[in-house]
């Protein structure tokens, strides 16, 4: 099956607080407990020491009555042995001391008389174990030690428990002295731990979905709410309503009210710019306006002056053929002077037909000529 992907900024910063809380609350749950178990099992472990440590004490009190003279070696060895029988411990008294020699062969036992002066050696737990043997080594080892092994528990016929055992050796009589506890008890306080942790663990967990629910929600909202602003303001919607909400992030003293404040001013700046950037966006259209006129007007000057140029170059060409056809007519007069044999008619018929030919677009009509005598004549241009 796949995982659907967390994208919602809430839900990953509810998952990640929660995760913070699971992998607080385990680890140090487990700690406790397996501290507590070694500290049940460690306080067993130094009230049996102290208990045989009290056993020698008495066994060592005999040796020197031994010693002194006061009584004889059997005689302080089963005074010894009663005193130990007799000292009993516990819940109802029924903890108690044994003392075995190296062999193993069991010199006393308060409640288990069948093994008197019997040899142990071969007498093994549910579980196979020689615990005699182990306790002779143990002690033929380090001279004391610790050694765990299951036996019958108390007066039950029936029920057999793990027991811990502590044995020390006591060289003058080459005595094994050992006393033991249930440790049941370090296993049941365990498991009883581990329930109530279990149950504390679910009332924790229950505290902790609904603490982080309001934590993610305080931190999540507000980051929600900055994200919807901005996104309308990236759409250029700078349209922001000045709500309950807003009020309420903005007047926070924290980093989120910063940011609100920021984007009020923001939106507020952005909001100006634009006003200026329109203002004069409407400035340069008039001045565009303005501008594409005057291009008009002066396109139009332009043209006016192009005309007036090509008019003045057309009178300049006509000046210019006027000046060269007068200097023509000039060369054409002085050419007719030289014929002094024509006469007025003659002069002036011939002046025509050539001031034609120099300007034939002219209207030239008639000539008259009048003599001397008043007589008119005319000549055609034609």
């Amino acid at each position: 099956m796949k995982l659907k992907k967390i994208n919602n900024m809430r839900s990953k910063l509810f998952l990640f607080i929660f995760l913070i809380i699971i992998l607080t609350i385990i680890p140090l749950g487990i700690y406790s407990t397996n501290n507590l178990n070694n500290t049940l099992y460690q306080e067993k472990e130094k009230k049996i020491k102290e208990m045989v440590e009290i056993g020698l004490g008495v066994l060592e009190r005999f040796h020197k009555l031994e010693k002194s003279g006061e009584l004889t070696k059997e005689e302080a060895q089963n005074q010894a042995l009663s005193a130990i029988k007799n000292m009993i411990f516990g819940p109802d008294d029924k903890d108690y001391f044994w003392i075995n020699n190296y062999e193993p062969k069991m010199l006393m036992h308060p409640y288990s008389t069948r093994l008197m002066g019997e040899s142990v050696g071969n007498i093994q737990d549910e579980k196979g174990k020689y615990l005699f043997r182990d306790m002779v080594e143990v002690v033929e080892e380090k001279g004391s030690g610790f050694v765990e092994y299951h036996w019958k528990y108390y007066d039950e016929e029936n029920r057999v428990e793990p027991k811990l055992s502590y044995v020390s050796g006591f060289e003058p009589w080459n005595w094994i002295l050992g006393t033991g506890v249930y440790i049941n008890d370090v296993q049941d306080s365990y498991n009883n731990l581990c329930n109530r942790f279990i149950m504390m663990g679910i009332v924790i967990l229950a505290l902790s979905l609904i603490l982080t629910y309001f934590i993610s929600n305080y931190f999540a909202k507000p980051i929600i709410y900055l994200t919807n602003k901005f996104d309308k303001i990236s759409n250029y919607d700078l349209t922001m309503k000045k709500n309950d909400t807003f009020d309420k992030y903005k007047n926070r003293s924290d980093e989120i009210g910063e940011m609100m404040k920021a984007l009020s001013k923001m939106q507020a700046n952005i909001s100006d710019m634009i006003n200026k950037i329109g203002a004069k966006a409407e400035e340069l259209e008039t001045k565009k306006e303005e501008l594409k006129v005057s291009n008009e007007q002066l396109t139009a000057y332009n043209e006016e002056i192009k005309a007036m140029n090509e008019e003045l170059e057309q009178s300049f060409d006509e000046v210019n053929n006027l000046n060269k056809r007068f200097v023509e007519m000039v060369e054409l007069v002085a050419n007719m002077e030289d014929k002094t044999l024509l006469n007025e008619k003659e002069f002036f018929a011939g002046l025509l037909e050539n001031a034609i030919k120099i300007v034939p677009e002219a209207d030239y009509g008639k000539i008259c000529i009048i003599d001397e005598n008043n007589q008119f004549d005319f000549i055609d241009a034609v």
